[in-house]
């Protein structure tokens, strides 16, 4: 760390987010910095090559980052009954004053869980059939990580109107002030997030649309085994998850009843992945225009055209469906975002060769 001490690293991280200064003063502050150092420090240090071994260790920090939420939320209710003179944020009046501790934990909270799952799609812990619902719930939590973006740039946005207001006595200045103000643009981490969220979307819809044409709608394509069940395995999957109070848990009747085609056909949910796929590639393609994007991103520009092979990839094999009845991924162009093809199921001797 050489001559930065990790607490002012943290503060600093919190102060470009947006965390007001004077809100490191109050007496909960301390517990609530400290704490998220010991995480982020126990973070960086469970960055191995190891996949498997940092899986793990990513445990531990969903434990103890389900901790500091109740931290960050007890803190934020008591400066918000000092700054608003209300017991607590309604519906009716939520809470505009300032970002909250919480936002900025939920936000490390999501990228810890992504990479969580990911990472077992890397070291392919799943099962194959297992595969729509890991889709489904990357969706849910880049969508959820979005949400949070635009709840912050919004935040933001209204801020600076605000200031602006302030420093002008007459209302037609202050009109003309803010019309000069430029509208909030998505940071190119928040379009590589949505990107994200629309590729595994658009997986997600394939295989259940694709598991239902081979059965004529009747399943989406799950075996059934006679000991254990798909909430147990859900739970399993899913189960560090359950340390954390933000985002909710979600459970597998939320799967199954979020995935069911209810009153669309197959060919339909293939048009919705579609627009999927093709939305991930507008994003894709702004970013990769976009100067010094990788940079801001940490990553390279491989990396973002193998996620826009693999969403055109994921079109065309739409657009030209095979025989079935087998629905294959293959993680060949990336570990973590399959390419799904539709194939006719293997002969017997063609399994045993």
């Amino acid at each position: 760390w050489g001559k930065y001490d990790p607490v002012d690293l943290v503060k600093q991280d919190m102060l470009r987010y947006g965390i007001e200064p004077t809100d490191f003063d109050h007496e909960e502050a301390g517990a609530v910095i400290d704490l998220m150092t010991h995480i982020t420090m126990l973070y960086l240090h469970c960055q191995f090559r190891n996949l498997s071994r940092k899986r793990t260790k990513l445990t531990v920090c969903l434990q103890e980052l389900g901790k500091l939420q109740v931290y960050t939320e007890i803190l934020d209710l008591k400066l918000y009954k000092e700054i608003s003179g209300q017991e607590k944020p309604t519906k009716e009046n939520p809470d505009p004053l300032r970002l909250m501790f919480s936002n900025y934990v939920v936000e490390f909270v999501l990228s810890v869980m992504i990479q969580f799952v990911k990472l077992g799609l890397a070291l392919e812990l799943y099962n194959d059939h297992e595969y729509p619902v890991m889709f489904w719930y990357l969706d849910f939590l880049y969508g959820r990580w979005s949400v949070v973006k635009n709840t912050t740039m919004d935040f933001r946005h209204k801020q600076k109107v605000k200031k602006a207001l302030k420093a002008r006595k007459t209302n037609k200045r202050a009109r003309n002030l803010k019309k000069q103000i430029e509208p909030p643009v998505h940071a190119p981490e928040h379009l590589l997030i949505e990107a994200q969220q629309s590729i595994y979307r658009g997986c997600a819809k394939v295989i259940t649309a694709l598991h239902a044409k081979a059965s004529d709608g009747k399943d989406i394509g799950r075996p059934h085994f006679e000991f254990g069940s798909d909430n147990l395995r859900f739970f399993q999957r899913f189960g560090p998850f359950h340390h954390l109070r933000m985002p909710p848990c979600l459970w597998y009747s939320h799967f199954e009843g979020t995935m069911s085609l209810k009153d669309d056909t197959p060919e339909q949910v293939l048009g919705y992945a579609t627009d999927a796929f093709s939305y991930s590639k507008k994003l894709l393609d702004a970013l990769i225009k976009l100067p010094n994007a990788c940079e801001q991103l940490s990553t390279d520009l491989a990396e973002l055209k193998s996620l826009t092979r693999v969403a055109v990839t994921n079109q065309v094999n739409i657009l030209r469906l095979g025989p079935g009845p087998r629905v294959v991924c293959n993680f060949d162009m990336h570990k973590c975002f399959p390419v799904i093809s539709f194939v006719a199921k293997r002969s017997s001797k063609q399994a045993e060769s």
